[in-house]
């Protein structure tokens, strides 16, 4: 058998905790398989066991607290994981919207990318933001260029995503992590 739970009922039961007289291969008895997908882990009637090896929806994951993550502090539940463009972004059950990276680092790379990207595509929108002089300068090689991407990269933590937050090491969920493709360090507050 590759099931240990069965429904009798409309009850869980162990397989070995079926009430007395009723058989297990009984047309009212109803196998859980490990590829069922449920919106909680049944819990037995009988013994009180937990049986958590079949899979659970995206509700269920979130019912059982996967996708729970501590931000300064503060536990939140994530209803949602989006991405805007190169951002991802988690909505809390509470309204509240974090822009979510693995850390500061991968924040700055994001801006020092849109930068760039400006500087290539908007050659003129990129020279009013750090003025014409200064770009003469850099362009004359009186200093590598770089040094305005560095300044732009510092912006991640003077509000350039909005609030930064510390997300707490090791609260955010398995199934969150699974979801995101990394396990966040920081997170900023819309």
């Amino acid at each position: 058998m590759n099931f240990d739970c069965v429904v009798y009922g409309c009850s869980h039961y162990c397989n070995e905790c079926l009430p007395d007289g009723v058989d297990i291969n009984s047309d009212e008895v109803f196998p859980v398989f490990s590829t069922t997908e449920l919106d909680y882990y049944p819990v037995c009637e009988e013994c009180g066991e937990q049986h958590t090896y079949m899979t659970l929806t995206t509700e269920g994951r979130r019912n059982e607290g996967f996708w729970d993550i501590e931000i300064d502090g503060k536990s939140y539940r994530v209803e949602d994981v989006t991405t805007e463009g190169d951002l991802t972004v988690i909505e809390t059950e509470d309204g509240y919207d974090f822009i979510v990276f693995e850390s500061l680092e991968d924040a700055e790379d994001i801006i020092e990318e849109h930068y760039k990207e400006l500087a290539v595509n908007d050659p003129q929108e990129f020279a009013a933001l750090i003025g014409v002089d200064r770009l003469v300068f850099y362009a004359l090689g009186n200093a590598d260029i770089q040094e305005v991407f560095n300044e732009f990269r510092n912006q991640a933590s003077n509000g350039y995503f909005g609030n930064e937050c510390t997300v707490t090491e090791d609260t955010a969920g398995e199934d969150l992590r699974d979801e995101l493709g990394f396990d966040p360090g920081i997170a900023f507050k819309r």
